[in-house]
């Protein structure tokens, strides 16, 4: 796309008798390659801090489900 954007720029300066840029895409999506690692960087980061958090949830539900007096199954983590 950007290619093409670029050969129809130099064919409208070569029709007003100007010389041509030369076409150079090699930096073409950097911008973009770049945004997208911070933004994956971000969600890997977002989603480690929630299942770190719902695993402390998760252990204070089950040690706050030892002593009370409808736990009448043994429990594993439970200490006796």
């Amino acid at each position: 796309m950007e290619r093409a954007r670029q050969e129809k720029g130099a064919e409208r300066r070569i029709a007003k008798g100007k010389e041509a840029n030369e076409i150079d895409t090699s930096g073409e999506g950097a911008l973009y390659r770049a945004l997208a690692k911070v933004y994956i960087a971000y969600g890997n980061f977002y989603v480690r801090a929630t299942l770190s958090s719902a695993r402390r949830q998760e252990l204070a539900a089950d040690l706050a489900s030892c002593g009370s007096p409808a736990a009448t199954r043994p429990r594993p983590h439970c200490a006796s």
